[in-house]
Formats: C-alpha cells, structure tokens, sequence
C-alpha cells in the first residue's frame, strides 16, 4: 500500500489520480502461473471494453471516490471496473509494473490483464475462439452504456461521441451501426485478436 501511496502522491493531481499494479497469477495450491504483462493501454477507449485495474491492487483518489458515490452501484458490472472508467474519462490512471499481489486466477476471471509468458499459436487461437464463444467478455458494453448516462454531462464532447456510438450499438442493434462499429470504433483490447474477435462479434450481432 506504501508503495502505491507514494506513486499516487507524486501525480499531478493525487485526488483524480487511480493506480493499480500488475499480479503474480497462482493456481488454487499457490503455485506460480505468470505474471501480468504490461498493458499495451490504459485508456478510455479500452476502459468501456476491459478491465485492467484489479481491486486488490487498486487506490484513488477523494474527486474518484465522489464520482464513483453518484453512480448506483447495482448497475455496476465490476467495481473496480467502474473506477478504471472514471480514472479513464475524469482523471489519471498509473498501472505499476511490479506485481505485489499473489492472486489466484479462476478459469471464469473476466479480466483484461494478459499473462507476461509468451503464447503459443495454438494457445492464442484457442483463447480467440474462447471469447468469440463467451458473451461474458462483452459485459463491458452494457456497462459503458449505463456509465453513458450516469456521467452524461461530464464527458467531453469526443467522450460523448464515443459513449453515443457504444448506445446506440447496445439498445438498437441496426446493421449500419453493426458494420460502423467493426469498421470505424476506437475500442481497444490489449490483446489483437480481441480486437479483432470484439468487432467479429458485433457484425454477427453476438453480444
């Protein structure tokens, strides 16, 4: 915690300021799986569609905490989740690279965070399938939509833009806002076949 503290009081504004670090991933007898690779982003773009800042790992700041009490947090996929938006839109976000926290991965953790050790092909393609098949992945964009609203006057007008685009893909489902989606949307995963997988999805209306 000492840590994180002395990173968050060296930002430049402390109170809008989140961070969070990276984890050593355990199975369920704390043997060692890997370690958090670096995200490639931590940005609003990739905030509405994953989740990088784990809760146990997580410290913000007073103007967070005030943001995160206007919003209603039975709407909320992911706490943690909604603080990594908030950071995102309204503040700043520092991921810490040291992984300080032994946590135990379960095969159902939606998260955004990749593992450091490199993949095989195979195991990559089988983690795309995995999420073409999984309509957990994109829990993101029902709570993006609802994060839309909550924060609806705050956002700036490129933010707007963004969040106007993820309601009407959410509550209208046409093809044309389908096919704008997977051609022109900013979302980003920090994995590329996600992003690929994200914008498969979406043409096929699978979300």
């Amino acid at each position: 915690m000492s840590r994180g503290l002395s990173v968050i009081h060296k930002c430049s504004d402390p109170s809008s300021s989140l961070y969070c670090s990276a984890l050593q991933f355990v199975d369920s007898d704390l043997k060692y799986i890997g370690t958090t690779a670096p995200p490639r982003y931590q940005c609003l773009e990739n905030a509405v569609m994953e989740n990088i800042a784990t809760g146990c790992t997580v410290i913000f700041g007073e103007e967070l905490r005030q943001l995160f009490l206007e919003a209603e947090a039975t709407k909320m996929h992911m706490h943690d989740w909604w603080l990594y938006l908030l950071a995102s839109a309204f503040g700043n976000v520092v991921f810490d690279p040291e992984h300080l926290v032994l946590y135990r991965r379960h095969q159902d953790t939606v998260t955004g965070l990749q593992l450091k050790s490199s993949r095989t092909l195979m195991a990559r393609l089988k983690g795309f399938w995995g999420f073409i098949f999984n309509t957990r992945q994109l829990y993101g964009l029902s709570q993006a939509v609802i994060f839309g609203k909550t924060y609806d006057s705050r956002l700036s007008p490129e933010q707007q833009k963004l969040f106007s685009q993820l309601h009407r893909l959410h509550e209208f489902n046409h093809l044309w806002d389908r096919i704008n989606f997977a051609a022109r949307s900013s979302v980003l995963f920090n994995d590329k076949l996600d992003n690929f997988a994200v914008r498969l999805l979406v043409l096929l209306g699978k979300y």
